[in-house]
C-alpha cells in the first residue's frame, strides 16, 4: 500500500518537474521546489469541490435540524408500523426538500492524508538511499529515476538540502552540505509559521463547528471541545517532531505551503457558505435554546452558589435545578425504553419475514416434488 502511494506522489512530482524544467526551462533545482507547490495545487484541485459539497451538506443539515427535531417529537413514542412508515417517509421528504446528502463526509481528508504519507515515505527513501549518500547510481524511488534522485538530493530550499532533517547524523548532513545547527536555526521560523497556520486552521474549524453544532448531542459537544484541546496540544507535538524526528526539509516546506493554502481555502469557502447558505432564524433559535438547555443545571448551580455567598435564599435555584435534572433523567429513561422496544419489534419482524420466506421455499419444493 505504501509503495503504491509513493508511486502516485512521485508520478505527480515528476510530471510537474518535467513540465517546469523541460517545458518551461525553469532551473532544475527550483523546478523540484515548485513541484511541491504543483503537488499541493493538484491535491487541492481535487479536494476543493469535495470540501465545498461537504460544507454545503453540513450547513443544509444544520438548517434542517429544527424541522427534523420537531418531526421526531411529533412521532415520539409511536411504534406502530403506520407511524414509523410515515415518519420515515416524512424524514426522507424533509431531506429531499433541503437537498441534504448524508453521504457527504470526510472525502477531502481521505484524499489528503494518503498523499502526505506517500510524500513522507518517498522523501525519506531519498534521504536514506541504499548504500548511503554519495553512492552513485542511486536506487530509483517510485517513478523517480536514479538521476532524478541525485538531482533531488542536490536541491536546496531556504538554503538547506530538502532531503535533510534535524535528527540526521552530522556526517550525513555534512555530505549534503549543511550542519545540524544551521539546519535547526533556519527551519525554526518556518516550522513556527507552519504551526501557526495549522493552529489557526484548527481554531477556525472549531468555530465553524460551534456555529452549527447540535447541542443536544453529547458526542458532538465532546468532539468539539476535544478539538479545542488538540488546537492547544498539536503545535507542541509538531514542534517536537520537526526538531527531533526524521522530518525532512521538503516535508516542512510542503507542510508550510499546504497549511497556508488550507487556511486561505477555509476562509474563502466559509465566506461563500455564509453568503450563499446563511443560517436561518429558526436554526439560530433552536441552537441557542438547545445550548441553554444543556447548561441550564450548571447555570442554576452557579446562581445558587452566588446567592449563598451573598447571604440570600437559593432554594428556588436548587428546586429548579433538581426539577430539570429529574426531567432529563425521565426523558432519557423513556428514550432508552423506546429504543429497546423498537429494536425488539424489528427483530420480531425480521424473524416473521424469515419464517415466511422459509415457508414459501418449502411450498415451492413440495410443488416441484409433486410435479415430478
Amino acid at each position: 500500500m505504501m509503495d503504491a502511494l509513493v508511486y502516485l506522489v512521485s508520478a505527480v512530482l515528476k510530471l510537474w518537474h518535467t513540465f517546469l524544467h523541460g517545458g518551461l526551462g525553469v532551473n532544475e533545482n527550483i523546478a523540484w521546489i515548485l513541484s511541491f507547490v504543483g503537488l499541493i495545487i493538484t491535491v487541492r484541485s481535487l479536494i476543493a469541490p469535495l470540501a465545498w459539497k461537504m460544507y454545503v451538506s453540513a450547513r443544509r443539515t444544520a438548517i434542517m435540524r429544527p424541522h427534523m427535531a420537531s418531526l421526531k417529537e411529533d412521532y415520539r413514542g409511536k411504534l406502530d408500523k403506520e407511524s414509523q412508515a410515515e415518519l420515515s417517509r416524512k424524514s426522507q421528504q424533509l431531506m429531499d426538500e433541503h437537498e441534504v446528502n448524508p453521504m457527504a463526509g470526510c472525502a477531502p481528508m481521505l484524499i489528503q492524508f494518503p498523499v502526505i504519507l506517500g510524500l513522507y515515505r518517498m522523501v525519506l527513501r531519498i534521504a536514506r538511499p541504499e548504500g548511503g549518500l554519495g553512492t552513485s547510481p542511486y536506487p530509483s524511488v517510485g517513478f523517480l529515476s536514479s538521476a532524478d534522485v541525485g538531482s533531488f538530493l542536490e536541491t536546496r530550499a531556504f538554503g538547506l538540502p530538502i532531503a535533510a532533517y534535524a535528527s540526521m547524523p552530522e556526517a550525513q548532513l555534512n555530505e549534503l552540505g549543511t550542519t545540524g545547527d544551521h539546519l535547526v536555526h533556519t527551519i525554526t521560523p518556518i516550522v513556527i509559521a507552519a504551526t501557526c497556520f495549522m493552529t489557526l486552521n484548527m481554531i477556525l474549524s472549531t468555530i465553524r463547528s460551534f456555529e452549527t453544532m447540535d447541542w443536544r448531542s453529547g458526542f458532538a459537544v465532546n468532539m468539539s471541545f476535544s478539538m479545542v484541546f488538540f488546537a492547544i496540544y498539536t503545535p507542541f507535538m509538531i514542534l517536537t517532531l520537526a526538531f527531533n524526528g526524521p522530518i525532512p526539509v521538503a516535508i516542512i516546506f510542503y507542510w508550510f505551503v499546504n497549511n497556508f493554502w488550507t487556511m486561505s481555502q477555509l476562509i474563502v469557502l466559509w465566506t461563500m457558505l455564509t453568503v450563499r447558505h446563511p443560517l436561518t432564524p429558526e436554526f439560530k433559535e433552536f441552537r441557542d435554546g438547545a445550548r441553554r438547555k444543556r447548561y441550564a443545571p450548571v447555570t442554576l448551580l452557579v446562581k445558587a452558589l452566588w446567592a449563598r455567598l451573598r447571604g440570600r435564599d437559593a432554594s428556588d435555584y436548587v428546586t429548579e435545578r433538581r426539577a430539570l435534572k429529574d426531567a432529563a433523567k425521565k426523558r432519557k429513561k423513556e428514550d432508552k425504553a423506546f429504543k429497546k422496544e423498537k429494536k425488539r419489534l424489528k427483530k420480531e419482524e425480521a424473524a416473521a419475514k424469515k419464517k415466511k420466506a422459509e415457508a414459501a421455499g418449502s411450498g415451492d419444493a413440495d410443488s416441484a416434488s409433486a410435479a415430478k
